[in-house]
């Protein structure tokens, strides 16, 4: 009797198995129309516009690079101390300096393109509170 119990849960557990195997995945697409088309790509114009004007507004910007020894991987660490620094005052763009290897953070440094408002203090500060202790101001 068991064995027929245990027959049936795997025949069943398969049949699940099966099934969700064959579901597709992710929502639906749906086809857009040519208008739909022309009125997204006249709202990226517009956005990618507003995005120059409010570069070109925050006035002239600087490269500031920090040192951020607490910084280990690029999975975690980077986009908590990016995430950390783009909200911070004065703060344009956050880029991770160049890696010897993909994947692997092996130049603990951070360069960050800032305009008027910047305190780096305050930055470190911040990075400090996330956990990235011991950061300092390169350049």
């Amino acid at each position: 009797m068991r064995l027929a119990a245990y027959i049936v849960a795997i025949l069943v557990a398969a049949g699940l198995i099966y099934y969700v195997s064959q579901r597709p995945q992710g929502p639906p697409v749906a086809e857009s129309s040519p208008a739909e088309v022309a009125v997204d790509a006249a709202d990226q114009a517009m956005v990618d516009q507003v995005d120059g004007e409010a570069s070109a507004a925050a006035g002239p910007t600087q490269l500031v690079t920090l040192s951020v020894p607490k910084m280990h991987c690029a999975v975690g660490c980077y986009p908590t101390v990016k995430e950390t620094l783009e909200n911070e005052a004065g703060v344009v763009e956050v880029e991770l300096a160049e890696q010897k290897e993909e994947g692997v953070i092996d130049n603990r440094q951070v360069n960050v393109k800032v305009a008027d408002g910047f305190d780096p203090q305050s930055a470190i500060e911040a990075l400090a509170e996330a956990g990235f202790g011991d950061s300092s101001k390169v350049n």
